[in-house]
């Protein structure tokens, strides 16, 4: 595992496509982000409120689930230990996945079950 850069960016967003979901920008890779070589990658999105956000977690669908499992809770912990030495107070992660939610609480995230949607514009 090692810290992700701009030259990531076609691997990251070939599994994105392989997916049927749309790529990543390049500003995405300036955000701090850990990368198992071919398996998996994720990203912690940092805010000025005591907060940071895991998100943007992929893996190459042509991975073995087990190297996968193996390299997502590996990133994670990175990502967790990055927010808490840079000082942020809580990490947070939105899915609507249940086999991430189970993995979120195994590694110590709490559910909340609420009733609202995350929405988003493209500025």
């Amino acid at each position: 595992m090692r810290p992700t850069q701009a030259s990531d960016l076609h691997a990251v967003n070939g599994w994105h496509q392989a997916r049927g979901w749309p790529g990543l920008s390049p500003h995405h890779l300036e955000m701090t982000g850990y990368i198992v070589e071919d398996v998996a990658a994720g990203f912690v999105m940092q805010t000025d409120a005591g907060i940071a956000f895991l998100e943007n977690y992929i893996s190459n669908p042509d991975a073995r689930p087990r190297d996968v499992a193996k390299a997502v809770d590996q990133i994670s912990e990175a990502l967790m230990g990055f927010a808490k030495d840079a000082g942020f107070e809580y990490i947070g992660a939105l899915t609507v996945l249940p086999s991430i939610q189970k993995r979120a609480k195994r590694l110590g995230l709490s559910l909340h079950d609420t009733p609202y949607a995350m929405l988003s514009k493209a500025l």
